[in-house]
């Protein structure tokens, strides 16, 4: 027995200060890893084990810089049952009358007049035009648009706090020039950009800036997590976002598995009862996409504000209607909720996005981005996380 990595049940019972029944009853709590000897019946201990139990903890003593999580706590985004909160104030109440460059303002901490100047990041001379090809998705267009634009900018470079603002600030006008198919970058405020750009009717102007401020952030969704994994090792507020981007599309998500809820979206509109695509899922025990929060018990505030919002602002507009309708009928059939994923996406085919459904979120998402990144690179040590090894142990 190599008496390095392994102890004998006695040994480890001495080190411990218990008999070597409670030895036992470690092992079986998983407490201690061990080992059956080779050729003999009796089995050896893992050390490390032991002696983390010895310490009264849960891994060695000597090493505390490896418990530490990637993320501990956050002063950026509160989420309640009854709605979020930007640095204490409600998004909801923002939502009535801020614009996205104003919730930028609060969360990355800056005086709104400084941070969205007209003042325009150097732009390669395939520029976002080059990356409009059909052969990419809209995510892919800004990821690429990215690229190319952190290469052409010194300043991209800058991770001082002032830095890490003028970079995010371009790193928004990338994303939504880029991801709407835009030829140029513009200095615009965003939902009039989108307006514009998507040609859609000037009075969805307001109905935008409501879902981009209420979509700006919500805490540490998963692709939140992933731009904080790279801000965590130093990398430009660029680099960081295209995390992010890359991350969004994963199937996992609910804006991933986006198809299934345009699918069910295109059923709504097109049925002669926009009740029965609802209903015959839940006849066929199938899932309700564009359904299911796991973060609101009682139903996401965002999406029902949101779904409140086209209801006031387009009341007439049929697919609004027949959407209101499907989601009585799965609330009355199985008590289901309406996801912000749903009302998000109505509002993507009203404004011209039917199958680039996920852009508007990504864009709006920019902003809570940013201010991970900024909180996780200036406010925290780099982390490195130690994981509990559940594997086979060395002979």
């Amino acid at each position: 027995m190599d008496d390095a990595l392994y102890m004998t049940a006695e040994a480890a019972a001495d080190a411990l200060g218990v008999n070597v029944t409670t030895i036992y009853t470690y092992v079986s709590r998983g407490q201690i890893r061990s080992q059956r000897e080779p050729g003999k019946r009796s089995r050896r201990y893992w050390r490390t084990d032991v002696m983390a139990l010895v310490g009264g903890g849960d891994v060695l003593p000597d090493a505390p810089d490896l418990r530490r999580t990637l993320v501990e706590s956050s002063a950026i985004t509160l989420i309640t049952p009854d709605g979020h909160y930007y640095r204490g104030k409600s998004a909801l109440e923002l939502a009535k009358t801020a614009t996205l460059e104003e919730v930028a303002s609060l969360l990355w901490q800056a005086p709104n007049h400084e941070l969205f100047t007209h003042d325009l990041p150097r732009v390669p001379e395939l520029g976002p035009g080059a990356h409009m090809s059909g052969e990419l998705s809209p995510l892919q267009r800004a990821i690429a648009l990215l690229f190319n634009v952190e290469q052409a900018n010194p300043r991209a470079y800058d991770l001082s706090p002032q830095g890490y603002r003028r970079s995010g600030v371009d790193v928004l006008r990338c994303v939504a020039a880029a991801g709407l198919g835009a030829r140029e970058l513009s200095t615009e405020p965003m939902h009039r950009f989108m307006v514009r750009t998507l040609n859609a009717p000037e009075s969805l102007a307001e109905v935008v800036r409501f879902f981009l401020v209420l979509a700006a952030d919500h805490e540490l969704d998963p692709t939140t997590y992933t731009v904080r994994a790279a801000a965590n090792t130093g990398v430009t507020p660029y680099a960081a976002s295209i995390a992010g981007l890359v991350s969004a599309s994963g199937r996992r998500l609910t804006y991933g598995q986006g198809s299934s809820v345009a699918r069910l979206l295109d059923e709504i509109e097109s049925a002669a009862d926009p009740r029965e695509p609802i209903l015959r899922r839940v006849r066929e025990g199938e899932r309700l996409p564009g359904f299911a929060s796991r973060t609101y018990a009682q139903g996401d505030p965002r999406a029902r504000t949101l779904l409140a919002r086209l209801r006031e602002t387009l009341g007439d507009h049929t697919l609004v209607k027949r959407t209101i309708s499907a989601a009585e009928a799965a609330h009355e059939a199985v008590g289901a909720y309406v996801d912000f994923a749903l009302p998000s996406q109505v509002l993507a085919h009203i404004v011209g996005l039917r199958e680039q459904q996920g852009i508007l979120l990504r864009i709006a998402r920019v902003v809570g981005w940013i201010a991970h990144a900024m909180e996780q690179y200036h406010e925290r040590d780099l982390v490195r996380p130690h994981v509990p090894y559940s594997g086979e142990l060395p002979l």
